[in-house]
């Protein structure tokens, strides 16, 4: 966002600034998310998270749990206390309670792991065109994998190659199936990185 338009935004009033976000208005959703609720984030990702977490996906995750229901937890706003007050105290309770799905890593059963293995190593080297990516072993998969350092990342990885649809790791986790998609593009990016090592 440029300053000058930041700059009208900051003049504006926290009631004038909910109504353009509840009508949807995406200059006062990057505004609000991307800007005034900056510091809000860095404090949720430092102390919840403990830098484990990218800033995309916290505000990601809570974009979509104000827009739920139209947007009503910022129509419920009583104007009682500042804006970024109220949005401190939902934000707060809401990732206190999603902070066990958001870094919960479980180590599967892989017994059945052989095709997955197969797809995912190829997956790797189609998407990078590297060579040693399609000879690497199944113990070099899974230290790297073991090398990842977001753990939402790690179960994802290790979820696909278990056989998880999207959507039951998108349940699992308690997000969108866009998310584990962007979740899995990040993952294997770092893999991959990893692998090169």
């Amino acid at each position: 966002m440029n300053k000058e338009l930041q700059k009208k935004f900051e003049r504006l009033t926290d009631k004038q600034i909910i109504t353009l976000v509840v009508n949807d208005d995406e200059q006062a959703i990057e505004y609000l998310f991307f800007t005034k609720c900056s510091i809000l984030f860095n404090h949720i990702i430092k102390n919840i998270f403990n830098y484990s977490i990218p800033t995309e996906e916290i505000i990601g995750e809570f974009y979509i749990h104000l827009n739920d229901n139209n947007w009503a937890k910022l129509k419920n706003f009583k104007y009682e206390s500042k804006l970024l007050t109220y949005l401190t105290i939902i934000a707060i309770h809401f990732f206190t309670k999603k902070k066990i799905n958001m870094t919960k890593i479980s180590y599967y059963n892989t017994l059945n792991i052989e095709n997955n293995f197969q797809k995912l190593q190829k997956d790797l080297y189609s998407e990078e065109r590297n060579s040693h990516i399609s000879k690497i072993t199944k113990y070099e998969l899974y230290d790297a994998i073991n090398k990842i350092t977001n753990p939402r990342y790690k179960w994802v990885v290790l979820s696909e190659l278990e056989g998880k649809s999207v959507e039951e790791m998108a349940q699992g986790l308690n997000t969108t199936v866009i998310n584990i998609y962007n979740l899995k593009k990040r993952a294997k990016g770092e893999l991959i990185i990893l692998l090169n090592e």
